[in-house]
């Protein structure tokens, strides 16, 4: 009976795994201010967003300009009822800081949104004029 519950709990770890969000596509984006990804701090600039590996729920921000990568995974996956014409980046802004929140993938229909990072959530619990989204469209 043990072995019957390992082996069924065993499955449905292995198809959670193959549920988990992936971006297909690469998104370039030109980012006008700077922002933060989780803890790091990413300067105004031209970054590229592609999946780490094939079918991976992690992606990688490429800034253009310095070569810098920061590998992020992706958590929650976003529908629209419309394939989207061009990608796009989220971020969520308070004040003058804004945090990538969410990554939308073009001609697809899906997107996927970032964890908060424990900075954000800080921002967020002390910024009394609380936060607006803010996207960014694609190249």
């Amino acid at each position: 009976m043990k072995k019957l519950i390992y082996r069924t709990l065993e499955a449905l770890g292995v198809a959670a795994l193959l549920m988990v969000p992936a971006i297909y596509a690469q998104v370039k984006v030109d980012v006008p201010f700077d922002f933060q990804v989780g803890d790091e701090k990413m300067p105004a600039g031209e970054y590229y967003l592609a999946p780490a590996a094939q079918g991976s729920p992690i992606i990688t921000i490429t800034n253009e300009q310095t070569r810098t990568a920061r590998m992020t995974p992706v958590t929650i996956p976003l529908h629209v009822a419309k394939p989207l014409e061009k990608g796009k980046l989220v971020f969520n802004r308070y004040e003058d800081r804004y945090f990538l929140s969410q990554v939308w993938d073009a001609p697809h229909s899906a997107g996927y949104s970032l964890p908060k990072s424990k900075a954000e959530r800080e921002i967020a619990r002390v910024t009394r004029s609380g936060s607006s989204l803010v996207a960014v469209k694609a190249r």
